[in-house]
C-alpha cells in the first residue's frame, strides 16, 4: 500500500527532511526487470558457453580474465587469530629470559652463542 501524502523536502536539494520517510519504490534487495532478464540471459550463455569462454579469455585476454577474478574478490577480509594463552605466556617467559641472558653477556664483554633449531 502506498501513500499519497505530501512530504517536506529541502526546496534546493529535493531530499527529504528529517522526520520524513519515503513511501514507494523497489523493495531493498529486489531487482529491476531489465537486471532480471539480463542476468536470466547470462546465465543461460553462460550454461551453454561459460567453460569455453573463461578458456578464450584467459589465453587471448589476460588482464581482462585477472580484472574479473579481483572483480570477484570480496573487497575486505574478516579474519579472526585465535592464540593459545599458554604458549603466549611461554614464549613473553622466553622472550624475557632471552633478553636478560643477551644483556649478562654483554655486560661481561661475551659474545651471544647462535643455536640452530632442530625438529627432535
Amino acid at each position: 500500500m502506498l501513500r499519497t501524502d505530501t512530504f517536506q523536502k529541502h526546496p534546493k536539494t529535493g531530499r527529504f527532511l528529517p522526520g520524513n520517510s519515503r513511501y514507494g519504490g523497489r523493495p531493498k534487495g529486489s531487482r529491476n526487470k531489465l537486471g532480471e532478464a539480463f542476468l536470466q540471459a547470462l546465465q543461460q550463455d553462460f550454461e551453454q558457453h561459460g567453460a569455453g569462454a573463461i578458456a578464450e579469455c584467459r589465453e587471448k585476454k589476460p588482464d581482462k580474465y585477472v580484472a574479473i577474478c579481483a572483480s570477484l574478490l570480496p573487497k575486505e577480509v574478516d579474519m579472526a587469530l585465535a592464540v593459545d594463552i599458554e604458549s603466549r605466556v611461554e614464549l613473553q617467559s622466553f622472550v624475557t629470559d632471552y633478553r636478560l641472558i643477551r644483556e649478562a653477556l654483554k655486560r661481561i664483554g661475551a659474545e651471544p652463542i647462535l643455536l640452530e633449531a632442530s625438529d627432535d
